[in-house]
């Protein structure tokens, strides 16, 4: 199979799906312009939450208690490693000279003498770990983000966000592998990984006994914000854009908006491992192990 036609099919795959996503949506129109799709979101942040406890959390914390953390550490750090080739060329996009070079000799470095990535000799030589997206590049170029949508398996994401999932559909590595065992088996593996290395987030989320749709929505918009501003979005009273730098934008794009209201302990994202094997039409367990969120830690 050749890397074109893989990607191809792939992304006709996503826009397929994420296009049902969308007219399920606009068929119950909620009363709230910040989530103007909201009934329908809740729809599938409930089948999502319901997948997830009935088969992702039960398997991630079966990995999580057999798995050495020293085995975990090399498998997360082998995936990260396997996005950094998509994040150099959003920094290349983003006009982020600095961070594209840096992610080019980490991906080198990390490759070729750290076992395809298994170990982070970047990180020991002080190299740092970029993190961006296609959905971000969008952003910095003066996209809104549309409206906020709750994507059957994928979790919460926007409009412009979709982007990113297709990208990672067309064209990261693992999505290029030609055996289909070898790539389901990374795809669901990696999908298991993430969800065991957040079980910890999420029992604090949990404990906070609020609301886990408008927590999850908050704080997913918020972060998104932030990432296009590098931490430092505009007070939405100052009527005066921010100044222009090499690694910042200057103006929010039309519809974005500063949320400041989430619980920054916490930020959920969907869990994008198992998107490849989606093309293929025949992977309901990579499905499956790609349900319901992805709860990072914030610092």
């Amino acid at each position: 199979m050749s890397f074109g036609a893989s990607a191809a099919r792939s992304l006709r795959v996503a826009t397929a799906v994420l296009a049902l996503a969308l007219a399920s949506g606009c068929a119950s129109l909620g009363s709230n312009p910040a989530d103007p799709l909201e009934p329908i979101n809740r729809k599938v942040f409930a089948f999502n939450d319901t997948v997830d406890r009935a088969v992702t959390k039960p398997i991630a914390k079966g990995y999580q208690a057999v798995v050495p953390e020293p085995v975990r550490t090399c498998v997360g750090n082998f995936f990260y490693n396997m996005s950094v080739p998509l994040t150099a060329v959003n920094n290349l996009l983003q006009g982020k000279v600095v961070s594209f070079c840096q992610d080019v000799t980490r991906f080198t470095l990390n490759t070729l003498f750290g076992f395809g990535g298994c170990v982070d000799i970047a990180t020991e030589l002080g190299i740092e770990r970029n993190r961006t997206d296609i959905g971000e590049t969008l952003g910095r170029w003066g996209v809104p983000p549309g409206p906020y949508l709750v994507l059957p398996i994928f979790g919460p994401s926007t409009v412009r966000d979709t982007t990113t999932l297709l990208a990672d559909l067309g064209y990261n590595p693992i999505t290029q592998i030609n055996d289909d065992n070898a790539r389901l088996t990374l795809i669901v593996l990696r999908a298991v990984d993430t969800r065991a290395s957040l079980l910890r987030a999420e029992q604090l989320l949990d404990s906070m006994g609020i609301d886990k749709y408008n927590a999850i929505r908050t704080v997913y918009l918020q972060q998104r914000l932030n990432a296009i501003y590098d931490g430092n979005p505009p007070d939405p009273k100052d009527e005066k854009p921010a100044d222009k730098s090499k690694d910042k934008t200057s103006q929010a794009p039309q519809g974005e908006r500063t949320l400041t209201s989430a619980p920054t302990a916490l930020m959920i994202v969907p869990i994008k491992a198992g998107l490849a094997g989606v093309a293929d039409g025949n992977t309901s367990g990579a499905r499956a192990g790609t349900a319901g969120m992805t709860l990072l830690s914030q610092h």
